[in-house]
Parts: structure tokens; sequence; C-alpha cells
């Protein structure tokens, strides 16, 4: 410690598929996660999303708004501190005070009364309630020592304290990360984003972003990183629509989410530069990403990424 209180400690093992898109219609699934191992290895995990354990009852899956409310709970820790507690069964939680009015602040919201207090209510708890359940079985080296799985959630606990100061809305609530989150925060298994992340509006880009920024910054700039649309909503682990069957519309609604992404800045102000190209596959678009310099030469417009 400390991080800079400028941008996200994001934990690193939480990607695109630790959410879903709100039009997702499913209380749980199970997917096939990517983690990195200790030693650097990548392996292919089961993991059930919704689910503590696997005959768990439906719990819902986390959204991409619970996702930026995840991440504007860690700057709260961060500009407290960093404040975490060891206990005697060896376990540890980050914990930070929550202010809903700055929590909105924060989330670019333009308004806060009293249906936008319950309603960012509903969501932090959601944290806590949905959980997540790993199949370790699936890899040779756990199955050896006996583990069969790992359920957890994102944060342990609330503490919520309803009150008002000055005539104005003040609650606030304290929350304790979960173990193995507070573990991944401490051991700055982290990549650093921008506070600029907590106030997007597309809950596609903000999926894409959580994907492409990493890939990204270890390529460097004008490092390109390119994949098609289909395979782009594999790995974004998208729910069902009948869009994904169409090319145009493909790049139709991803073009949306471009229109956000495209010339947002990483947290070492490199600018990205995301838009389409036709590769060699003709039932396909593909999305091109690369970091660039603006100081090196200026980034396309939009205009110029809308006529593609």
């Amino acid at each position: 410690f400390p991080f800079s209180t400028k941008s996200i400690p994001w934990a690193t093992f939480i990607g695109p598929e630790f959410f879903t898109l709100s039009s997702n219609k499913a209380k749980s699934d199970r997917i096939i996660a990517k983690f990195r191992m200790m030693g650097g290895k990548v392996a292919e995990v089961p993991l059930i999303r919704g689910r503590f354990f696997p005959k768990d009852e439906d719990r819902g899956i986390l959204t991409t708004e619970e996702g930026r409310i995840l991440g504007a709970m860690e700057c709260f820790w961060v500009e407290q501190g960093c404040r975490y507690a060891t206990f005697g069964n060896g376990s540890v939680s980050c914990f930070c005070q929550v202010s809903f009015r700055e929590l909105a602040r924060l989330l670019g919201w333009e308004s806060f009364g009293g249906k936008d207090l319950a309603h960012l209510k509903r969501k932090t708890i959601n944290l806590k309630v949905k959980g997540y359940y790993l199949e370790l079985d699936a890899i040779e080296e756990f199955r050896k020592a006996g583990l069969r799985g790992y359920g957890f959630s994102l944060v342990d606990g609330f503490d919520l304290v309803d009150k008002v100061r000055h005539r104005l809305e003040a609650t606030t609530v304290r929350v304790r990360f979960s173990d193995p989150y507070s573990r991944q925060l401490l051991a700055r298994r982290v990549v650093s984003r921008p506070k600029d992340m907590l106030t997007m509006r597309s809950e596609l880009a903000f999926l894409m972003r959580l994907y492409l920024e990493p890939i990204l910054m270890s390529r460097g700039v004008e490092g390109k990183h390119s994949i098609e649309l289909l395979n782009l909503i594999e790995v974004l682990k998208l729910p069902a629509a009948g869009w994904h069957k169409f090319k145009s519309r493909r790049k139709t609604i991803f073009a949306k989410a471009v229109q956000e992404l495209h010339g947002m800045k990483t947290n070492d102000g490199k600018t990205m530069d995301v838009q389409f190209d036709q590769g060699l596959n003709s039932n396909d678009f593909m999305l091109v990403a690369r970091l660039r310099d603006l100081a090196a030469g200026a980034l396309r417009t939009r205009a110029g990424l809308d006529s593609l």
C-alpha cells in the first residue's frame, strides 16, 4: 500500500465473466472461465454464477451496474486508508464505510432521492447475496488434493445505518469484502483502472473494457488485439439473443458500445482506439483495438469510426 486515490485497484481475477447484462433473465448459469494459476499457467474452470453450491437456490447473477458499484467501493476503501482485519481462523477482510450519497456521485448520478437510495441499497446488498461456485475438481491438482469446489461472494457483509443529516439523506453502510477478494487486494493482484469506468452508461461497453484493457496494456502502445464478434460474444458470456445470428446486427449492437469505449483513456493516459474491420472470414466483422499515444499522433475521429 497505499494505492493511488486517483484510480480503482481492480482485482485482476475479476473479468467480464463475473457480470452479465441486465437483460439476462437467467438467475444462474454455468460457464467456463479462465483463471491464471500459481506458476502462471492459465486454467479453464467451470464457474457457476448465481449459486454458492451446485444445488443451491438461484440467487441471481451480478450485473454490470453492480460491477461499477464494486469498483466504487474499492475507491472508498483506498481513500480510507486500505483498512483490513485478520481473524483467528486465518481469514482476512478489507472494509470501508460507504455513503450512499457519495456512491451516487462516484457513479455519475446527477440527482439523488428516496427511490435512488432504495435502488442503491438493493444493488449493494446483491454483492453479498449473489454468489459463485468454482468446480475445482475439473483441475487435476485440486482433484488430487480432494478439493471438489469453492463457493464465495465478492462481499461478506453490510452493516447499514439509515440517517438524515441537515435534512439531507446521509445513510451509510459498512462494507466488508470477502476473504478471497480481500486477499487479492492485499497481495496487490490488481490492475489500476481510471475512475471514469464507474460512470460508463453502456453495459456492453463496460464488459468490453474489462476484457480489452488488460490485454492492451500488456501489449503496449500500438500493440493490436483483434477478435471476431462471434468470439467476443462468447468471451463476454453474453446471454442468448437473436442479434447474435446476423452479421450486420452484431456490428450494429457492438457499434453502440464502441462509441462510448473508443477514445477512453487508460490509467497511464493512453487512449483506446477501438474500431471494426473485415477480416478473412466474410461471415463476421472483427473488433480491432489498440492503445495510442496522442503525443505521437491524433486518434481517429468518431466520425471516421462511424463510417466503417
